[in-house]
């Protein structure tokens, strides 16, 4: 049968286009790019012979003649085969625990517990962008994120970016539990978990039979388009699986395959054995193979083609000053399409605000976003500096929505020219911020701002330096993410005027009281355990 390697221009129109909720499957090259993430096959040797050298170093020698040559992925499937023959599945789990740890940064402390800080670990660009894609537009690609690393690396990411995030390790007969919550994006590890777990890497660990698992695949995958990228098809039971899946006309899988090859005959060459497996799919055209994907940059080139694809976002983008930044205006507001009510349920569980939670009636509006709104208005006015206005909170305290909320007001009512960045991966130029237009009122919101101390530092600097008070900043932070980047030790009132803090604790009565109102006109699905407590004045109290 011939055999067809479409182009990336496709795949990124199939990948907006479809109507369907998109999953993922993702590998190993996913983490690690250039040196950054968790090692690759050669370091992972070199730590199994490090573990042999500290155990039974008389042993490397018969090591290193049951690689006998090997390479690639032989080699390490072999060198973990004789490491579980020789010193148990212990020390397989010890080398895959400190090849993660890799993933650290040097400045990093000791981890003690968990997966510890988001900002102590190395996130490979591919990671993070896919991350995004999921926080960002999880309207769509709502997941979930299948995956045979071992690492946290992508549950961080889209935590990095206000996504919500589950944990699935599959079990030993391949049942895959609760992995479809609204609003939660749940990260299944298909060959363990670098703690608390065992890891599959030997040819017959990954072959032993799970009775439950193409069951479970169906309930996860059913009606979705699956998007595979850094994933060469691993010989387990759960490639076979997924090619069951595939071939069934039952089973309504679209399947997005990437591979890094852009020769369809370098493919067959390569991946004969799985392309083979699936021609009942790709007849069906339930199988598109894609050739020349780059694992590290498609996530972030689909979350770039679904924003120009908004020509309200595309309109934004476009009238920035700042380039990868939006310009956020009555207009574009007023395009906004009106949340439905099963978005409104996953925000009260939730789910990341947007601009259109930010503008909707039906989300409360908490007692500080008056005092917010003062102090523009008086910075506006007096245009005596420029000025900075933190809210500061735990996460899941709101203070996302309230940034949103003060910003959109802003926008709308008092004349601003504001400037949002989208992604957190993007910087903010200080020379470009020092040169906006000083006939306009510039306010600049930034979310997750702890990533851009030293940007805005060096922003604020030159504003000052330049005698400039027509641009102001509106930061949301975490409060320990803030703290750790010593965004709390900059000297700020040298170059602008630093409003005191808006800091999300303890709700106010009022503000518990909102709450409680806007659940209650979606019953039960919008109260969820208050629904339980009789009258309104209780269920405030409660909360």
């Amino acid at each position: 049968m011939p055999f067809e390697l479409l182009t990336k221009e496709e795949l990124l129109t199939a990948a907006i286009a479809t109507k369907r909720p998109v999953a993922f499957l993702v590998g190993a090259p996913l983490s690690l790019k250039n040196g950054v993430g968790v090692p690759g096959v050669t370091e992972v040797l070199e730590l199994i012979r490090d573990e042999i050298r500290g155990r039974v170093a008389k042993a490397l020698p018969r090591f290193e003649a049951a690689l006998n040559d090997k390479t690639g992925g032989d080699a390490y499937q072999e060198a973990m085969k004789w490491l579980g023959r020789n010193m148990g599945q212990d020390a397989i789990n010890d080398v895959i625990k400190a090849a993660v740890l890799k993933a650290r940064k040097a400045s990093a402390p000791e981890l003690t517990k968990g997966d510890g800080y988001h900002g102590d670990w190395n996130i490979p660009d591919g990671t993070a962008k896919l991350g995004e894609l999921v926080a960002r537009e999880s309207e769509q690609f709502i997941g979930p994120i299948l995956t045979t690393n071992f690492d946290p690396l992508i549950s961080m990411a889209v935590q990095d970016f206000g996504g919500q995030t589950g944990r699935q390790v599959l079990t030993a007969d391949g049942t895959i539990y609760g992995a479809t919550v609204d609003g939660i994006c749940t990260i299944i590890h298909l060959h363990g978990f670098w703690r608390d777990s065992d890891t599959l890497h030997t040819q017959a660990q990954l072959t032993n039979p799970r009775p439950k698992l193409t069951k479970s695949l169906q309930r996860l995958l059913h009606g979705r388009t699956l998007i595979v990228a850094a994933y060469g098809g691993w010989d387990d039971v759960f490639t076979e699986a997924l090619v069951d899946l595939m071939n069934d006309e039952q089973g309504l899988l679209d399947v997005i395959w990437c591979f890094r090859e852009d020769n369809a005959d370098s493919v067959k060459d390569r991946y004969g054995k799985l392309l083979n497996t699936v021609e009942p799919a790709i007849v069906m055209n339930r199988f598109r193979a894609f050739g020349g994907i780059d694992c590290h940059s498609i996530f972030g080139e689909i979350l770039a083609e679904v924003r120009s694809s908004d020509p309200a976002i595309a309109t934004a983008a476009i009238a920035s000053p700042l380039a990868g930044w939006e310009l956020i205006d009555p207009d574009y507001l007023e395009s906004l399409d009106s949340l439905q009510p099963e978005e409104f349920v996953r925000y009260f569980d939730g789910a990341t605000p947007s601009w259109r939670h930010a503008t909707s009636v039906d989300i409360p509006i908490r007692a500080d976003f008056g005092k917010i709104a003062s102090r523009l208005t008086e910075v506006k006015n007096t245009k005596s500096s420029c000025s900075l206005q933190l809210i500061i909170a735990a996460g899941g305290e709101g203070k996302s929505t309230l940034l949103l909320q003060a910003a959109a007001a802003a926008a709308q009512s008092e004349g601003w020219r504001v400037l949002w960045r989208p992604s957190s991966r993007l910087h903010l130029p200080p020379e470009h911020v020092s040169a906006l237009d000083p006939s306009k009122d510039w306010l600049i919101v930034v979310d997750d701002a702890e990533n851009l101390v030293d940007d805005l530092c060096e922003a604020a600097r030159l504003l000052h330096a330049g005698g400039h008070s027509h641009v102001h900043f509106l930061l949301a932070a975490r409060d320990t993410d803030w703290h750790h980047a010593k965004g709390n030790q900059k000297p700020w009132n040298t170059w602008l005027k630093r409003h005191s803090d808006i800091l999300l604790r303890e709700l106010t009565y009022g503000d518990a009281a909102m709450l409680v109102g806007a659940w209650q006109k979606y019953g039960t699905d919008g109260l969820r355990q208050l629904a339980s407590i009789p009258g309104t004045d209780k269920k405030v109290a409660a909360l």
